[in-house]
């Protein structure tokens, strides 16, 4: 069953293999390291795969391992921005290791606003140069300094790296206002060389998509969107009213197709260590109008007093093509006076007359797709916020550990809208899901 659902949402692990075969003629014969740096691998326009976040940026290199008595070197200034990572990745697009913001040592002593999972000092300026180190090999109980560790690339012998930044503040681009790093190669004698960047970079990304098998699988689809395959594996329950959350470990465990014991963020899309995520996976085929609830956590940069995480938002997608359709973070969410979100999820016809931002909702369109997946991502807890989603073991109840913290989904029929009318955000997804609940 797993093998048939790895085939059933395509997972990159054939895709980047297939595609770095697809490539090795292009190096040069020189013997200078070449490869691709930070290319923006996601675009809501262009390529919109492996369910992004739309107030982040994805800056994506694939770089080659480096000879005997070189290294790699990353170097860079530290972005104004509300986080930002680097991350490695295996050939199953699953992240091997990640080294945070407030894990780099900017160089010569200087300061850096990053100071912890949660903490962020804005009075510190940003901009402090850092230099960090690409070690092949598994990270070691205790990690050297401004080290990022890296598998042992396959045949031909590249690395896939993520550079991430996430909302830059206002005027900003997604760069936070410092350009972006660059991939050097150092010798035995402290002399760097900059990565050569390959002549055909610009046609990778949508050789990508190619490799992956995606467009064989949108082309697998029966007359209302729905892949042919689900109906081939017995017992399989993909969707569910009312619709529950839960963690995000692997794809078999979300379909719940393995044992309990699991390995937490084990499978590919590009994830980051940095993030659980909770999802829902949602149906038109139960009503076109879809609730999503839940109490919100103190975010850096947000005025709910002191920050519980990094960061949080909401994201809609088509859960078949892994593509994004709209997202709200964390301070750009409606809160109630109770400090609860109410997002509504609906195309701009079957939006309701009172799901707006004055009567405290905060409006998703569910786009084209019959079938979407609802992501609710938690970054960085701090140490004290007990009711984070990264303390859910797999099996246990997610209620129990984050209680309110953790959102709940609810259809919402048309009666429930109507009835709804003049209701405060607590009492339209009390309505809505009451009438799921009754069948109605």
């Amino acid at each position: 069953m797993l093998t048939k659902i790895r085939q059933l949402l395509a997972l990159t692990a054939v895709a980047c293999c297939g595609w770095l075969g697809l490539t090795t003629s292009a190096n040069a014969a020189s013997g200078q390291p070449q490869g691709c740096t930070w290319h923006q691998l996601f675009d809501i326009a262009g390529l919109n795969f492996a369910y992004p976040d739309l107030a982040s940026a994805y800056f994506t290199a694939f770089v080659p391992k480096p000879a005997a008595g070189q290294k790699v070197l990353i170097t860079g200034n530290v972005p104004d921005v509300r986080y930002f990572s680097f991350s490695s990745y295996d050939l199953s697009t699953a992240p091997y290791d990640t080294i945070n913001d407030f894990d780099i040592a900017p160089d010569n002593g200087a300061q850096t606003p990053f100071l912890g999972p949660a903490q962020v000092d804005r009075s510190i300026a940003y901009g402090a140069p850092f230099t960090l180190t690409v070690d092949y090999g598994k990270a070691p109980a205790v990690r050297a300094a401004n080290t990022l560790y890296a598998k042992s690339p396959l045949p031909p012998g590249y690395t896939i790296m993520i550079y991430r930044t996430y909302a830059p503040l206002a005027g900003l681009g997604s760069d936070g206002g410092v350009g972006l790093p660059t991939i050097v190669y150092e010798d035995s004698n402290g002399q760097r060389v900059p990565m050569s960047q390959r002549a055909d970079c610009p046609d990778l990304l949508n050789v990508i998509i190619k490799a992956t098998g995606r467009e064989q699988r949108y082309e697998a689809r029966d007359a209302r969107g729905l892949p042919k395959l689900p109906q081939q594996i017995p017992g399989l329950q993909v969707f569910a009213n009312p619709p529950p959350f839960q963690v995000f470990y692997n794809l078999a465990k979300l379909f719940g197709l393995t044992p309990s014991a699991v390995q937490p963020h084990g499978e590919g899309f590009f994830t980051t260590q940095s993030t659980t995520y909770a999802v829902s996976l949602i149906t038109r085929d139960f009503d076109d109008v879809y609730l999503v609830r839940g109490k919100a956590a103190n975010a850096v940069d947000g005025s709910g007093g002191p920050a519980q995480l990094r960061y949080w938002s909401i994201c809609q997608y088509d859960v078949y093509r892994e593509a994004v359709v709209a997202c709200t973070q964390d301070n750009a969410t409606q809160l109630d006076a109770d400090g609860y979100y109410t997002v509504v999820i609906a195309d701009a016809p079957d939006r309701p007359s009172w799901a707006t931002a004055g009567q405290g909702f905060t409006w998703l369109p569910w786009g084209r797709a019959v079938n979407s997946m609802v992501v609710v991502r938690n970054m960085l807890p701090a140490s004290g916020f007990a009711q984070a989603f990264q303390n859910i073991q797999p099996d246990a109840d997610p209620y129990a550990v984050s209680g309110d913290y953790f959102p709940r989904g609810a259809y919402c029929s048309a009666q429930a809208i109507k009835d709804a009318a003049g209701l405060s955000p607590a009492q339209v997804f009390a309505r809505c899901a009451a009438d799921a609940a009754s069948g109605g």
